[in-house]
């Protein structure tokens, strides 16, 4: 899996749409960051952002490089009754 990291500029990844960058709630100076996987390219906000939400409000990390939010966090430690 190989990934590269870009900028968002003027709402312009690259090439891609404004649409699109909507889409993902990108604004001017977000990182996005582009993983390939396998025939797939998965486009990511790039830095601290929870990976199950993909939020950046309130993030904590978790353990390999993996951050998560306190929303998701509290979701995940009701489930398991923790």
């Amino acid at each position: 899996m190989s990934e590269k990291i870009f900028n968002v500029r003027k709402n312009v990844i690259e090439g891609l749409g404004e649409e699109l960058i909507g889409m993902l709630g990108l604004s001017d100076g977000d990182e996005v960051k582009a993983v390939k996987n396998g025939n797939a390219v998965v486009l990511r906000k790039s830095g601290k952002v929870c990976f199950v939400c993909g939020g950046s409000d309130k993030v904590t990390e978790i353990g390999n490089g993996r951050f998560m939010c306190k929303k998701c966090l509290a979701a995940v430690k009701k489930a398991a009754k923790i």
